[in-house]
């Protein structure tokens, strides 16, 4: 089995490049809402999967994960795996919106 991963760049500088001043990341706050309200309501099948990313998921990341950390860190993490499963039913009651959540210095252009 093979896996390929084709990417094509756009020409640009990187949000970290250009420097964040307060008004860019004014105007980057006013444009990720923006795409945020867009993306409001949109469904697809492919949404509905494990995804390390999803807060929702988090418990079951934290068991996956959890081995193969320093035993300090992993005593740590399974303390706020227990207080996690406790909102297990908080989280299940919040709607769901599809958002681009990694809007950092080196993914924006």
């Amino acid at each position: 089995r093979s896996i390929v991963r084709v990417l094509s760049y756009i020409p640009g500088k990187m949000f970290e490049e250009a420097g964040a001043t307060s008004t860019r990341l004014f105007l980057l706050g006013i444009l990720l809402g923006k795409m945020d309200k867009a993306l409001f309501g949109f469904n697809h099948p492919a949404l509905k999967r494990e995804f390390v990313w999803n807060l929702k998921q988090g418990g079951a990341v934290i068991r996956q994960y959890c081995e193969l950390l320093d035993p300090v860190v992993k005593n740590n993490l399974q303390t706020v795996a227990q207080r996690f499963e406790g909102i297990q039913s908080v989280l299940a009651s919040l709607r769901e919106s599809v958002v681009h959540n990694d809007a950092n210095d080196n993914n924006i252009l």
